[in-house]
């Protein structure tokens, strides 16, 4: 069996490796115009704070690695072209690769909004080893002619994560936002303010419900005033590279269509990652979810599923919440599902607990803040959570995801099985309290209504 996938991202070597184990016997090469494999992209802010090393100790996947599972790279070719009939793909330099099973993993690339006078000025976006290496050099220059004005456009994770690298490197940051508030995607404003006051704390400028009207050479003109820079940085999010799954005849709306086996409209072609569209476990509709664990996920099932043919072994993704997290400053900020705005954007009704409490019994000599937003629908299931504080959220906000994932009811999740130790964790579940909170709510709602 002859397996090809376009694309050498996390998903894309997630695939040819799980498609290599499953089946020892498959021929499976890689295909990518980019020279650069296996970075974590995710990483790339951490790298440029310095927090993190080197750009090299960031390599989840090593070419020395994906050869040594018995998969061909070959990197700097373009596949240009993909002759269904025959199942051919073309390649830039007039190669040809003929394959059994295809596999989609063309990744996403950096949206950049069509600002008046952007494409007249030097501007970096965050998205490629490329990318990032060019902020992190240009960061270097600018600090040693003494220059230190950052300017970043866009305050989704990516872009708070890049303005406090950028003010731990001794720059002055600003960040401008065309919603009214940060993390807008991700949190309602009464938790994002609170990422917003950590960001101000630190002494970075912060500035919601901006309107760009121009950019010139080291100035940018808002309806909230002129800002100048030395570095401009766009991070405005991004779009699933669909072009040659357009071109090649796919099914393809804002990403890919693929099914549950992670198989396009072709039956002989798979795709994976930031290029595919999947459906959201809540809602039932299926948008991207341009996330690394997503990527990794969706690599294993396609990869797994190019490999066999018996439609009885294939595995199946069942969709997304859109689970993530990220560490800014001293905090830590997580989400899954719903929040609020989406929750009444899509016409479901619900009721939510908000708690402020710690990370640990209130006597115990370290501890942290917590704080937690727990959204129930009057199905008694949960539909979405927001936690933030200095330690512990990642495994409270998996727990959430598992809980949705799962339909566990309220009831059941307020009654839930957990460990305790005075100076480890609490004696009542954070999670459990707003859950009880919740039941509360929906109890007096029911009685109301009987009114």
């Amino acid at each position: 069996m002859k397996i090809v996938v376009i694309g050498s991202g996390g998903a894309g070597v997630t695939a040819a490796v799980e498609a290599r184990r499953n089946n020892v016997n498959a021929d499976v090469t890689i295909v990518d115009s980019n020279p650069h494999v296996g970075y974590a992209p995710c990483a790339f802010p951490y790298v440029i704070s310095k927090d993190i090393s080197s750009f090299d100790s960031i390599k989840e996947f090593s070419e020395s690695f994906v050869s040594s599972q018995g998969v061909k790279l070959m990197l700097g070719k373009k596949a240009t072209h993909i002759d269904r009939a025959n199942k051919i793909v073309e390649l830039d330099d007039g190669s040809k690769l003929s394959y059994d099973s295809l596999i989609l993993a063309t990744g996403s690339r950096s949206f950049v909004p069509p600002i008046n006078g952007i494409n007249s000025v030097k501007f970096h976006v965050l998205k490629t080893f490329d990318d990032a290496k060019a902020i992190y050099d240009e960061a270097d220059a600018l600090l040693e002619s003494g220059k230190k004005k950052a300017v970043i456009i866009g305050a989704g994770f990516i872009g708070v994560e890049t303005a406090h690298a950028l003010k731990k490197r001794g720059f002055d940051v600003v960040v401008l936002e065309v919603a009214p508030y940060v993390l807008p995607t991700v949190l309602d404003e009464d938790f994002a303010d609170k990422i917003k006051d950590e960001l101000v704390k630190e002494g970075i400028e912060v500035h919601c419900s901006v309107k760009i009207k121009e950019v010139s050479q080291n100035n940018i003109v808002t309806d909230n005033g002129l800002f100048n820079f030395d570095m401009l940085i766009l991070v405005t999010g991004v779009r699933a590279n669909v072009d040659l799954a357009k071109d090649t005849g796919l099914s393809v709306n804002r990403g890919i269509v693929v099914d549950e086996t992670m198989r396009t409209s072709d039956m002989d072609i798979y795709a994976c990652g930031d290029c595919i569209e999947l459906k959201h476990l809540i809602l039932g509709t299926t948008m991207p979810s341009q996330l690394a664990t997503t990527a990794l996920r969706s690599g294993m099932v396609a990869g797994h599923n190019a490999s066999v043919k018996d439609e009885l072994s294939k595995i199946i993704f069942k969709g997304v919440l859109n689970t993530g997290v990220s560490k800014i400053g001293g905090l830590i900020v997580a989400s899954t599902g719903l929040n609020e705005f989406f929750a009444k954007k899509n016409g479901i009704k619900y009721v939510k607990a908000v708690l402020d409490t710690t990370t640990k019994e209130h006597y115990a000599p370290e501890k942290y803040p917590l704080h937690i937003k727990l959204l129930v629908d009057y199905s008694k299931h949960i539909i979405g959570a927001q936690i933030i504080g200095g330690e512990d959220v990642v495994p409270r906000i998996d727990l959430v995801a598992m809980a949705i994932k799962e339909k566990i009811p309220i009831t059941e999740f307020l009654l839930m099985e957990h460990a305790y130790s005075p100076l480890t964790s609490p004696v009542r579940e954070p999670l459990s309290l707003a859950a009880e909170i919740c039941v509360k709510k929906l109890g007096a709602l029911k009685d109301w209504s009987k009114k």
